[in-house]
């Protein structure tokens, strides 16, 4: 699995232009086009998908002289889960999973790629080298090779009571910070719901929404609903950002699809069928 990495300055922009577009693969000049039109430099949107292509998040084909972008690796995984909305909360069956983990310092690359894979599957460190989670961990598989005398990875299940559950995953997976950027993020979409003038005003409007609502939908925590006492905020969030893209999606395609149908390379535009529930 690869090791995940903070996100470049511009990837929510980018897989926002992937989306808006309902593409699969977009020609670069048409990407580029378009991510200017949302605010980034050329020279700074190019710099953006070579890093990008470096790290193995987004893949090219060529066309002739031109290249074609595909998300991939983490980055489709993260535009996957945003495009296909929240998904179903995992299962309360009475107890945790927990991995215990004990690796040294010269292993600290294997040691993140573990910690990397088991929040990749939702699950949490309450404290160093102890994971708890609420399915298997299947990921733990990839790193057997890693044990020996020097080495601990062990696995098993860790049986609570409901309410000290709740209290252990309150603190574990940080609920209450995950509540108040949910909440501010939904106040900050409030207030720049402006009314646009034009179908690219629009379009950036729409964007800026997304932008503030993407890091609070890619760290949702995956609780059981039985385990939350307080809303988590991210529904009322999601909800939003659902109405300010219905509000103002007509003005938008008005201008987007025509100017996409007009360019070009509108014949490498690798576009999919759009699927009920998305985001987009």
């Amino acid at each position: 699995m690869e090791r995940e990495m903070r996100p470049p300055r511009g990837t929510a922009t980018l897989g926002f232009a992937f989306g808006v577009c309902s593409a699969g693969g977009m020609p670069g000049p048409i990407l580029i086009a378009l991510l200017e039109r949302l605010g980034m430099g050329g020279s700074a949107a190019r710099q953006l998908l070579t890093r990008l292509r470096r790290r193995g998040w987004v893949t090219t084909e060529r066309a002739g002289r031109v290249a074609v972008y595909r998300l991939a690796g983490p980055m489709l995984r993260r535009f996957d889960s945003i495009r296909m909305g929240e998904q179903p909360a995992p299962a309360w069956h009475g107890s945790f999973w927990q991995v215990l983990y004990d690796l040294p310092e010269s292993r600290r690359t294997e040691r993140d790629r573990l910690r990397a894979a088991a929040f990749e599957v939702g699950f949490a460190a309450p404290r160093p080298g102890v994971l708890l989670g609420f399915e298997e961990p299947a990921f733990v598989a990839d790193f057997v090779g890693l044990r020996g005398p020097d080495v601990l990875i062990e696995t098993g299940r860790w049986a609570v009571a409901p309410a000290d559950a709740a209290r252990i995953a309150e603190a574990a997976w940080q609920l209450p910070a995950y509540r108040a950027a949910a909440d501010e993020a939904h106040a900050r979409v409030r207030e720049q719901a402006a009314e646009a003038s034009d179908g690219w005003a629009a379009l950036r409007a729409l964007h800026d929404a997304f932008e503030l609502a993407v890091p609070v939908w890619l760290t949702l925590p995956r609780v059981p609903t039985e385990l939350i006492e307080h809303d988590l905020g991210a529904g009322r969030l999601s909800r939003e950002v659902t109405a300010i893209s219905a509000r103002l999606g007509p003005t938008i395609i008005g201008s987007l699809e025509p100017w996409l149908a007009g360019h070009e390379l509108a014949g490498l535009l690798d576009q999919v069928p759009s699927e009920e529930g998305q985001r987009w």
